[in-house]
């Protein structure tokens, strides 16, 4: 049972060209329990974000991010700002960085650093790996990337020293026993 001239029912779907808009274009059709697609019910996402620019939040933290005095990508520093000079000649972007101070905390009722550029949306983004938390996720969405590794630090165990350790494996019977 495939597709034949009888359509019932007539499926359409989007196509995102990158200039913002978006076109209906028919899809496939359902026929006799049978559904026949003549192109993907959904559309590619578009990678090209056409110049658009798109403001970064960013403090300096030393070898993930470093604000150059230009403020321009190009001139930043860190593994996190050669991240995105990749992402953005990929997807074809313009980053202006917005300077902040701090990585954001709430105080009498409104955010600062950081999360408060986000949340008022005064930056799309922030390239920076700062902590998540329940308060943070409420006004911001995280999505992690990160070469940090973690480190868990504790004092080193100190060495048990007991001159007659050997002797304590069997009992004193045992050894009464093999010295006579």
């Amino acid at each position: 049972m495939g597709c034949g001239r009888n359509k019932v029912v007539k499926f359409g779907t989007v196509e995102a060209p990158g200039d913002g808009s978006w076109n209906l274009k028919m899809a496939g059709t359902w026929q006799n329990r049978t559904l026949c697609l003549t192109h993907p019910l959904w559309p590619k996402p578009s990678f090209n974000l056409m110049g658009r620019e798109v403001k970064l939040a960013v403090i300096t933290k030393v070898t993930v991010f470093s604000v150059p005095t230009s403020n321009k990508l190009a001139d930043a520093l860190g593994y996190s700002a050669e991240l995105y000079k990749e992402i953005e000649r990929r997807l074809n972007f313009t980053a202006v960085l917005v300077p902040t101070v701090g990585f954001g905390s709430k105080k009498k009722g409104s955010w600062n650093g950081m999360v408060g550029v986000l949340s008022r949306g005064e930056a799309d983004v922030s390239p920076l790996d700062f902590s998540p938390s329940f308060a943070r996720n409420e006004v911001i969405d995280f999505i992690f990337y990160s070469t940090d590794t973690v480190e868990i630090l504790s004092k080193a165990p100190t060495k048990l020293i007991q001159p007659f350790l050997l002797l304590q494996i069997f009992t004193p019977e045992v050894w009464l026993v093999t010295v006579f």
